[in-house]
């Protein structure tokens, strides 16, 4: 999933267009590093918030602007932060599926 705000498209003159906010759910067949690789590349280029979520390992990778990522263990739910307060992922539903 991937987000841009009303603001961003409005200031952009010309793509390629980096999303202000990536949710990446990892898969069975994905490589790890791949995805990491792939979320650094998009804060090199803009954006502002950014999760991998690992139901295999049970963490969430966050990715923020300015910011070092942060790895969370195991968490019941991840929120926007500052960047969209209010919006909360819960990730029962996708835990339950790997039980």
């Amino acid at each position: 999933m991937t987000f841009v705000s009303n603001e961003t498209v409005s200031v952009i003159a010309d793509p390629p267009l980096c999303p202000d906010f990536v949710i990446k759910l990892r898969s069975e067949t994905d490589r790890l590093a791949g995805l990491q690789d792939k979320k650094q590349e998009y804060l090199e280029n803009g954006i502002r918030l950014g999760w991998l979520i690992d139901p295999l390992s049970k963490t969430v990778h966050i990715y923020k602007r300015g910011s070092l990522p942060e790895i969370q263990s195991a968490p019941q739910s991840i929120s926007g932060q500052d960047f969209l307060p209010g919006f909360v992922l819960e990730l029962s539903e996708i835990r339950s599926r790997d039980s």
